[in-house]
């Protein structure tokens, strides 16, 4: 038995409805398609770039820890620079304090010559007037 006219023609809509509704569905699914290339185009750029990021981190990472070792030996430099300095100036106060020392004990001795040189003209002095004392 053959389909009826009014069947037919109702099987007819319907095929057609149904096949409009694939094709929407088709339109549907190529345009998530090109969505989700374009996402996936998108993830690849985003990975990409992020691996350049890591990348230029490691890099500032290695940067960093060559400058921190090098204002370490630096510190460590200047550290001993300055402890010297110190300890320098005082040596440079000792020496200064046993140069004033020096020059007292020296004034003093300068003192103690001139005194005994004094004491030796008076003694000359003395030898001479005494054999004209006993002459006279």
């Amino acid at each position: 038995m053959s389909p009826s006219w009014a069947e037919r023609e109702h099987l007819e809509r319907r095929a057609r409805g149904d096949a409009e509704q694939c094709q929407q569905l088709e339109e549907v699914a190529q345009g998530h398609q090109v969505q989700l290339d374009q996402l996936r185009l998108q993830v690849t750029n985003l990975e990409t770039a992020l691996r350049v990021e890591r990348r230029g981190a490691t890099e500032e990472k290695r940067k960093l820890v060559q400058l921190q070792a090098a204002y370490h030996h630096l510190f460590q430099e200047y550290d001993a620079h300055i402890k010297a300095s110190l300890e320098g100036d005082k040596r440079s106060q000792v020496t200064q304090e046993q140069l004033r020392a020096a020059e007292a004990a020296l004034a003093l001795k300068q003192e103690l010559i001139d005194r005994l040189k004094a004491e030796a003209e008076r003694q000359r002095a003395a030898l001479e007037t005494i054999p004209v004392l006993q002459a006279q």
